[in-house]
């Protein structure tokens, strides 16, 4: 699951980069953005390596979408556990979609 988490996250119709150390700058960001005052921006780059404004609103929304995007990955961590220890044969165990 930790190599999935650091695949990236969408958010703006971008993907940002989710490895530990993005995860970290997010945070600071996002408290940051937090006392100042509405008209807040900050240029982010994305996974892409292009530059998005993203406005205090979308930076305060970028740790729910974390959690979001973790959370779905807990599920199918779950889901593909289940699958797996249902199967009764190697052949079953195959038969499982992983992506």
């Amino acid at each position: 699951m930790k190599v999935a988490e650091a695949q990236g996250f969408t958010a703006f119709g971008k993907v940002f980069d989710s490895d530990t150390s993005s995860i970290q700058r997010i945070t600071l960001l996002a408290q940051s953005a937090q006392s100042a005052d509405e008209s807040y921006t900050r240029e982010w780059t994305c996974a892409d390596n292009s530059v998005v404004v993203l406005t205090k609103a979308q930076i305060l929304s970028l740790p729910s979408i974390i959690a979001d995007a973790s959370n779905a990955l807990h599920v199918k961590t779950i889901n593909l556990k289940a699958l797996v220890d249902s199967a009764t044969t190697v052949e079953g165990i195959n038969l499982i979609q992983w992506i």
